[in-house]
């Protein structure tokens, strides 16, 4: 008898020295993003950004002691998968997620993430229908307004008095809102609108027709809201047919891979893009050494505005640790620091930071406004 109780007394001990060091839970924060199919260059790029930034706080220490667990999901770039793969992260426990990259899928997921008072912090959504609300949606990017209203300009200054607008009906929302802010500008200052034409990334395209269709309206400029492939192909067949018009696209292309697959048809593109490439910022530039290193490839603005959405979820926490708060604590602390310097949220979660005209000069992005 005395042997048994010893022996309890030791398993007892033991139970409570085991439980003194066992590790904190992980905080587990969610990244989906269209990761396969050919709009997936923003949401791998997304991905191993949200990534770098949980190995750089987890070989920190982590927050507060417990470390980032990073759960990843593939929407494939459309609205039903995207919720039923937020569902999953949601009923998983996550505090936050980081994502989506294109805005109709952000727009069909806010409703998911009000309800359940998560918040969603997205690297690149940036349409006007989810700006300016009080809700549980964050964006990394500015508003699509102000870039547009920039391209336009300039397209008037270079001499471009019409033009042709395209967009792809699978992210009609992003679309509308880069063609129709584009279109209200330009008309202002006194240019016409030849055309607006849609295609659609889920169907196979026909780019010669497409350029067909773009010769065949008159303008001297177009302006493409289309994914990095579909908008590196329809460039190629531009050029092939001889064309020398002023070619625009919106941010949603400003990756290497568009450069990589328009090769030396991508010369003379401008494109709009909420960040510099070329930063010498020092963070920004250990940060480009260390993303080449770990991924093999240069990243781009969803990898950079990822890294920054973990960071400013880690930054909450640290504060506040109670994922309850975690929307009151973000828009409390409201400035940040980003890579490429500080930014802000206002009160709606909108984010505050500049944007850039690129053109693309020998392979690489180069900034003229």
């Amino acid at each position: 008898m005395q042997l048994t109780s010893a022996m309890l007394s030791l398993l007892l001990c033991f139970a409570i020295l085991i439980g003194g060091c066992s590790q904190p839970k992980p905080v587990k924060i969610g990244f989906v993003a269209g990761l396969t199919g050919r709009l997936a260059d923003l949401g791998t790029g997304g991905r191993d950004g949200a990534l770098l930034a949980s190995e750089d706080i987890n070989a920190a220490g982590g927050i507060k002691g417990s470390r980032i667990e990073l759960l990843v999901r593939d929407d494939k770039s459309d609205v039903q998968t995207a919720l039923e793969v937020d569902r999953e992260l949601l009923d998983a426990g996550v505090v936050a997620i980081v994502g989506h990259v294109i805005s109709s899928t952000g727009l069909a997921a806010a409703p998911l993430m009000n309800s359940r008072q998560v918040p969603m912090l997205s690297p690149t959504v940036r349409t006007s229908q989810l700006t300016g609300i009080d809700d549980y949606f964050f964006s990394l990017i500015t508003p699509i307004w102000p870039a547009a209203e920039q391209q336009a300009r300039y397209a008037f200054h270079r001499g471009i008095r019409k033009m042709t607008l395209i967009y792809d009906l699978n992210n009609r929302q992003y679309g509308q809102d880069w063609t129709e802010s584009f279109a209200r500008s330009f008309t202002r200052l006194g240019g016409q609108i030849a055309s607006t034409l849609t295609v659609s990334s889920v169907k196979t395209m026909d780019y010669a027709d497409i350029s067909q269709k773009i010769l065949a309206s008159g303008a001297s400029g177009v302006l493409l809201v289309t994914g990095a492939v579909d908008t590196a192909m329809i460039c190629q067949h531009l050029r092939k047919a001889g064309s020398s018009m002023l070619i625009f696209t919106s941010s949603w292309p400003v990756t290497p891979e568009f450069i990589k697959l328009a090769g030396s048809y991508a010369n003379g593109v401008l494109m709009s893009s909420p960040f510099d490439d070329q930063d010498r910022t020092a963070s920004f530039v250990d940060f480009q050494k260390r993303f080449v290193a770990r991924f093999g490839y240069a990243p781009n603005y969803a990898a950079v505005h990822s890294y920054e959405a973990v960071r400013v979820i880690a930054d909450a926490l640290t504060k506040n640790p109670d994922p309850k708060q975690l929307k009151q604590t973000i828009l409390q602390q409201k400035t940040f620091n980003g890579l490429t310097g500080p930014f802000s949220f206002d009160a709606f979660g909108d984010t505050i930071r500049g944007n850039f005209l690129l053109a693309v000069h020998d392979g690489r992005f180069e900034v003229i406004e």
